[in-house]
């Protein structure tokens, strides 16, 4: 083909595949050079021989992601929102481009960018991510791509082997059994004392705040994990716990229960005190003199509030539960115990020996925790 200039371009058509209506699929490809139009024409016989070929696609990232999430129906609130807010740099960053031309070039040099607080989720730019929220954008992107791969619509997913600048790792802080009895010799007089236990139980905070009085049997010596109550986008919201292993039922310490009786009671003259004015929170444990559910953040902050009255290491609310851990373990409980008691799966820990093992094991777990628990605050704190 000569062009009005005098320039001579070459032009090949070629059939690419099957359209979605069924109809021929065919393309044509322009160069300023034969041997690039040979080459290119080989490369796209060859390709659709071994069935790797993919047809060129304008179709933005953004696009890409959109369809991707709408088709992920069965996650919870909390995890698509997660979602969302990990590929907010990617979308900043390229999301407008189209997902073919997006190169692991791109993906590296965003990776750099988030490391340095160039790029980040929200917030003021200039203080870097942390290496697991730029782990949680590689992995949820990596995902996303990866269906493309399978679809056949991009040739390569372009996370793959993406490093990450390599980081000393960060040791969890922790209280030991000493600092633990510190903390609640220093909170034996607090109006949620038993939610404190609780928390030391090693049960994370929405499974505390999600505790509901049905689902707790104090004649028995159990309680039953069967839903948390977590904030989402900002918003107080109740949804299943956080994965199939964390619906448990675990035996109660008796000091636990004896601080649970004592919260009963209290709660019955507050509701008697406080008459039409009393909240309804329901059936939940966890509520304020007035009779309404505690917000998230208001407990996290108030367990920071009591750690430093009692002069103790700032921990995070989290990290109680970290300190559990590490104590059972010290105390010599199975680590594949521990994991059951505190909700987590263990490959190595088949269901056949969940069942005919946990209880006896999960009664010693127990004990273990119960005489961590006891001090000289426990009979006060627990006298109904």
């Amino acid at each position: 083909m000569t062009l009005a200039d005098g320039r001579t371009r070459y032009r090949f058509v070629i059939d690419v595949g099957t359209k979605p209506d069924g109809k021929r699929d065919q393309r044509t490809f322009t160069f300023d050079r034969l041997t690039d139009a040979r080459a290119e024409r080989a490369r796209i016989i060859s390709e659709r021989a071994k069935g790797s070929y993919v047809r060129p696609s304008k179709v933005t990232l953004n696009d890409h992601l959109d369809q991707w999430l709408a088709g992920k129906r069965d996650l919870k609130e909390s995890t698509r929102r997660n979602y969302v807010d990990a590929l907010r740099p990617v979308r900043e960053r390229f999301g407008h481009r189209a997902m073919q031309d997006v190169t692991r070039l791109d993906v590296q040099q965003l990776v750099t960018d988030m490391e340095s607080g160039a790029a980040r989720r929200v917030g003021t730019k200039g203080k870097p991510l942390s290496r697991r929220t730029i782990k949680l954008t590689l992995t949820v992107l990596g995902q996303a791509l990866q269906s493309a791969v399978d679809d056949g619509d991009l040739v390569r997913n372009p996370v793959r082997k993406i490093e990450l600048t390599k980081t000393p790792k960060r040791e969890a802080t922790v209280w030991d059994e000493a600092q633990v009895r510190t903390f609640l010799t220093a909170v034996a007089d607090d109006r949620l004392y038993a939610a404190w236990l609780l928390t030391l139980l090693g049960m994370r905070r929405g499974e505390v705040l999600g505790l509901r009085w049905s689902d707790v049997d104090l004649t028995k010596g159990t309680l039953r994990i069967a839903q948390n109550r977590v904030l989402v986008n900002g918003r107080v919201v109740i949804n299943d716990p956080k994965t199939p292993d964390s619906i448990r039922t675990l035996p109660l310490p008796e000091q636990v229960a004896a601080a649970l009786r004592v919260l009963r009671a209290r709660q019955a003259r507050e509701r008697l005190a406080a008459g039409e004015a009393y909240g309804d929170a329901g059936d939940l444990i966890v509520i304020n003199e007035i009779g309404e559910p505690v917000h998230p953040e208001w407990y996290s902050d108030r367990f920071w509030s009591l750690s430093k009255r009692a002069g103790l290491p700032r921990i995070r609310l989290h990290d109680a539960r970290h300190s559990t851990a590490s104590i059972l373990r010290q105390r010599g409980v199975r680590k594949e115990v521990v994991a059951a008691w505190l909700g987590h799966s263990d490959p190595n820990f088949t269901i056949a020996t969940y069942v005919h093992t946990y209880n006896a094991d999960a009664e010693g777990a127990a004990l273990t925790l119960g005489d961590v628990l006891t001090g000289p605050w426990a009979a006060s704190a627990t006298a109904v």
